[in-house]
């Protein structure tokens, strides 16, 4: 099928012409979800696609590496994907603290040390919470971000 010009021309007027009925985000428009309701569905299930298979593999391993903690060939590949997964790790802390505290867009932002510094104050010496740093240095970032800047 094929569409002419005038047809297009002549749809794309009907269709600017007509109101905007759905205003609420969370009602349904005509393509199905609202883009609220579409994203916190993706989202779960993005995530619950993501680290299940992460917890299939410990709830159900988990047994049969206590079986094989005495040989010496699996302990060692064991170790070694230990030693890669913290590899890893390591690796994403630097990048990502490199980020932040150098922006692409250039400077340095000195409020991101200063709280990282702070909040690792709290948790090593103060014995503070995880919860309560995390809380708490999500409040000092909306206010350093909303009220001061």
């Amino acid at each position: 099928m094929t569409v002419s010009i005038p047809t297009f021309s002549h749809w794309s007027a009907a269709k600017a012409a007509k109101p905007r009925t759905n205003a609420n985000p969370l009602k349904t428009p005509a393509g199905g979800l609202s883009p609220i309701i579409g994203g916190l569905a993706g989202s779960l299930v993005a995530t619950y696609f993501t680290f299940l298979p992460c917890f299939m593999f410990i709830f159900l391993g988990g047994p049969y590496i206590e079986k094989f903690r005495h040989n010496r060939r699996l302990s060692a590949v064991l170790s070694s994907i230990t030693a890669a997964v913290v590899g890893v790790v390591l690796n994403l802390a630097v990048w990502f603290g490199l980020q932040v505290l150098h922006p692409p867009a250039g400077g340095f932002n000195g409020f991101a040390l200063a709280l990282g510094l702070a909040a690792f104050a709290a948790l090593q010496w103060l014995k503070v919470g995880m919860l309560t740093v995390i809380g708490l240095s999500g409040m000092a970032g909306l206010i350093w971000h909303h009220v001061i800047l």
